[in-house]
Parts: C-alpha cells; structure tokens; sequence
C-alpha cells in the first residue's frame, strides 16, 4: 500500500473517488500505465525519463481538487506521496537530498515563490536564484532507475515562471478540461440518488449541470446539496424535484426556520419589489424568461428572492449577447421601479435595491468600458462608436468615462423598463396580490397566474 508522507509523518494513502468526479483525464491514465513501468524493478529496459517526465504540472480548474487528482494518480500507480511545504523543497535541492528510501514516490509542491513570475532572473530572491540555478542539475542527477517525479499543479501552465516551462525543468503538463454541463449534472444526480428524483430533475441533467455551476462552488459544495436534497426526499418521503434544487440554490443547504415579518406593510413592499422583477424577466423576454422561482419568504439575508428561468440562462451560456445583459439589467432595476409605481416614489425602500443597483451598475460599466457598447446602442443606431475599450483594470479617465454613459444607458433602461410596467400595472398588482396570498410560486405557478390575468397583457 502506498503512504502519505507530510512533515516526515506516513500514513496510509487512500483515493477512492472514481475518475469521473475530477473531468476528462485519459491522458492522466495513461499516464499512471508509464509510471507502474518505470518502478517495474523487472523492466528489461531503463525508464527514458524525457519522455515520462521528472517535473511535471497537473493543470486543473477546480483548485479545490488538485492535491486530490495527485493523490488518486499515486494510488492508481502505487507510488507513495511526499507533500512538500515550498521551503523543504528548495532546500531537498539546494541539499541535494534525494528519498530513495520513499520510492517509487510522487513529491507534490503547491506553488509559492520557487514558482513566481519575475519581471526578469536578477529580481528573483537570491535564495529563488539559487534554487533554479541547481534544480535542472538536481533532476539530471538522479538516478535512471529511481522513480521519483515532482509534481506541481494550478488552472494554467502560465502560473509557472517561463523559466521553469523548460526541457528539463516542468516539461510536460497535464491539462484537465472541465466535464460538459450535462455530464455535470448527471454525477450531481448520482450523488443525490436517482431513485429520490423525479422527471424535472432527470429528464434535463444539462439544466441542473447549469445551476450546481452557477450557484454552488466546486465538488465540496455541490456534494453538501446533494446531500441535502438526498436528506429532503427521505424526510419528506417524496422524490425531489427541480424546485427543491432552485430553492436550494436561493437560501443554501442549512436547515433552518427564520423568522418571517408579519407587518402588512413590509409583506406588500417586498411582493411588490419581486413582483416587479419576475414581470419583467417575463415580459422582457417575451415569455422566454420565465423565473424558477419566485417568493418573499425571509431568508438570512433578504425578505424575498426571484431566480431567473435556468433555462433561459442556459441557451444564452457562453455567448451572451447585448440584448441578453440589456435584459438581465432591465430585471435587476425591476424592483425599485415597481416599488416606486405602486407605492410611490418617496416610499421607495433605502436598502432594498441596492444589491440590484451594484450589479447593474457594475454591468453597466462593463459593457460601455470593456465591451465597446455606447449608450443608445441598438439595430437602429450607428455601431462604430466607442470601440476604444479598456484592459481588466480602469485607468482614471476611462473609469469616468465608464461610469458617465454607464449612468446614460442606465436611466435609459429605467425608462424602458417603467413605461413596460406601467403599461402592465395591472397585472403587477395581480402577481402582487398573489404572491402575498401565496408566499411562493414556482416557474409552472407563476406562467399561470401571468397568462390567466383576466384583462390580458
């Protein structure tokens, strides 16, 4: 069996996740078939270590799973693992310290200043200096048959210092693509059970692959709700559905029983205010975006939430256009544009859309000082202005540039977005009512009570 070492302390070293959790990684497998040959101490022939590599990086975009996907790679090849803090290992090679008791023996390194990028060699620390400087010579004199191979990882090669992506150094890497959302979300269903799921769930994995990326961060995280939805349908005695995921998403896998506010008043305000987003994620979209979710029961951190139609989120992945983020701002500052409507533009609440404001707001920056959007933008308008766009980071003058027409184009959209509800106010007191009535509605409930209103749209 195949040990952990940490701090010279050994314990026995156990992976028994199945590959599929990490992405595609069938040149890591056949990886794992070159490296059981090179410990064959029967082997009629010596490994060729050029080929195989000493100083290799697993390149991967969950850093959350890089010591593990090592760690299942020494498993598979029954190679012990030595993890190294940054100071040990610079000073293995300034000591020309070699385990050859631990072989055959994966050394992972996290990355830390041996790695940094410098300007140039003679800003590095001398200590760093001296480090590089030795580690080409201590990798060339190991012995031929001694398996040991340093390992490092990151989510891309350009981490590493360009003096180290060398013949000899780090030369041969590992990159790790992610699975696709569909597949995503058939190793999320698995977790939960499918037997505890019904059609909403199984019948669209690429939909759920969608919302466990959007909303809960890596494998920790997506297993937690797994979890929870697992622990819903055996409490509940009922198989879960897609709704339960969405709720899940919008207040997170605590169990807990938070107060609700019972003032007439603060439960009008805030169905108003969702209200007022879900119409317009509806009408905006032309009954393309219709929310998952739509309720104003309090959670932690707000007395009410309204999540987009995942859907619709979805055929817009990886290609969003200007008309799709004109939409989503519309529904951001949907809010406090029906507040303002329906109770009155002094009783608009202080804190209530500022969360809604800071995103459109950042949205709005971005399109005109990265995107090259100006702010009356359309089929109709010239297209060739401002194209001069600014990198990741806003200097002085473009930021004051940005942050002028991002006020344009957003008093632009209020308008847009206030005459749509004011055209409709009818039907925002309609889904108000309801959802005050109700507390929630689900994607189903909500295209109902729209398209059953009396008057029309």
């Amino acid at each position: 069996m195949p040990f952990h070492f940490i701090q010279d302390q050994a314990t026995p070293l156990t992976n028994t996740m199945p590959w599929s959790v990490y992405g595609r990684v069938g040149m890591l497998e056949k990886w794992i078939d070159e490296l059981r040959a090179a410990a064959d101490t029967e082997a009629e022939t010596n490994p060729q270590w050029d080929l195989i590599g000493r100083a290799v990086m697993v390149v991967h975009p969950d850093k959350t799973q890089h010591k593990e996907v090592i760690a299942k790679v020494a498993v598979e090849a029954s190679y012990n693992l030595i993890e190294l803090n940054e100071e040990k290992f610079m000073e293995w090679v300034d000591t020309n310290h070699i385990p050859e008791d631990s072989c055959p023996a994966l050394v992972y390194v996290p990355q830390g200043i041996w790695s940094a990028k410098y300007e140039n060699t003679d800003k590095a620390p001398d200590n760093v200096q001296a480090f590089r400087s030795n580690f080409s010579k201590y990798l060339g004199n190991l012995a031929i048959d001694l398996p040991l191979i340093f390992v490092t990882s990151g989510d891309s090669f350009a981490n590493l210092d360009p003096e180290l992506r060398n013949v000899g150094l780090f030369d041969r890497r590992f990159e790790i693509s992610e699975h696709t959302l569909e597949t995503k979300g058939d190793l999320f269903l698995d977790k939960i059970g499918r037997g505890n799921c019904d059609e909403t769930l199984l019948g669209f994995p690429e939909k759920v692959g969608y919302l466990i990326e959007d909303e809960f961060s890596g494998i920790r995280g997506q297993s937690m709700i797994a979890l929870s939805m697992k622990r819903r349908s055996h409490q509940q005695g009922r198989k879960v559905s897609f709704d339960d995921l969405v709720q899940f998403a919008l207040f997170g896998g605590g169990e807990s029983d938070h107060p609700q506010n019972t003032r007439p008043d603060f439960t009008k305000r805030v169905a108003v205010h969702e209200a007022g987003h879900a119409l317009v994620a509806i009408l905006d979209s032309d009954f393309k975006n219709v929310p998952d979710y739509v309720g104003i029961v309090a959670s932690s951190n707000s007395g009410g939430k309204v999540s987009d139609c995942y859907r619709f989120s979805l055929d817009h992945y990886g290609q969003r256009t200007f008309r799709y983020i004109k939409h989503s701002i519309r529904v951001l500052i949907a809010g406090r544009i029906a507040e303002s409507i329906v109770l009155g533009a002094e009783e608009v609440s202080f804190w209530g859309a500022r969360s809604d404001l800071l995103n459109a707001s950042r949205i709005a920056k971005d399109l005109i000082g990265k995107a090259g959007f100006c702010t009356n933008y359309s089929n109709d308008n010239p297209h060739d202005v401002n194209l001069l766009v600014a990198d990741d980071e806003f200097g002085v003058p473009e930021d004051i540039y940005a942050a002028r027409n991002a006020r344009a184009f957003l008093k632009n959209q209020y308008i847009e977005t206030e005459t749509l509800l004011k055209e409709n106010l009818g039907l925002l007191n309609h889904v108000t009512q309801i959802l005050i009535a109700r507390k929630v509605l689900t994607q189903s409930e909500i295209l109902e009570v729209v398209k059953s209103y009396p008057k029309g749209i």
